[in-house]
């Protein structure tokens, strides 16, 4: 996959959990941008939880899964990003609905200690990676030739 295909987003010093935005990560991993977006309004209005797999001690179980919860803040601020990588998909003449999320980074932010003057609290660092599916390549390529063939027939007349 070529780089100039990668279509990125990024937010910084988000305020934010970390460890459910991990969890949200892992969830949205290998999902189409358009549905992901759907579940994190679906978790924001508490319809549906996130998966806890690895943050999940003391945690209550969710009908359907087994620990869960619904991290609305995080979620909040996720789609904020996905929608910004909608738009820098269009930007690049991507559609959306073609788009999968091939990587979702979280890092830890700065911690409280090392910003005491400034009274931080949490801190997260995300940037989402989404990549067009390869249907879509296959479109785009037949699109191209079309186009192609469109101005070859325009130059012969």
């Amino acid at each position: 996959m070529d780089k100039k295909e990668e279509i990125k987003a990024r937010g910084r010093y988000l305020p934010i959990s970390f460890k459910h935005s991990v969890e949200i990560g892992r969830t949205l991993k290998g999902m189409n941008v358009k549905k992901a977006v759907k579940l994190l309004e679906d978790v924001i209005s508490l319809k549906k939880p996130i998966k806890f797999k690895s943050f999940n001690k003391d945690m209550g179980h969710k009908k359907g899964i087994s620990a869960g919860r619904y991290p609305v803040k995080a979620s909040k601020e996720i789609k904020k990003i996905l929608v910004n990588l909608i738009a820098n998909a269009s930007n690049k003449y991507f559609e959306p609905e073609d788009l999968t999320i091939s990587k979702f980074i979280v890092n830890r932010g700065v911690s409280k200690e090392k910003m005491a003057t400034r009274r931080m609290g949490k801190s997260t660092h995300i940037e989402i990676i989404a990549i067009p599916t390869r249907s879509s390549d296959k479109k785009n390529k037949s699109d191209k030739k079309k186009k192609e063939e469109k101005i070859k027939e325009s130059a012969k007349k």
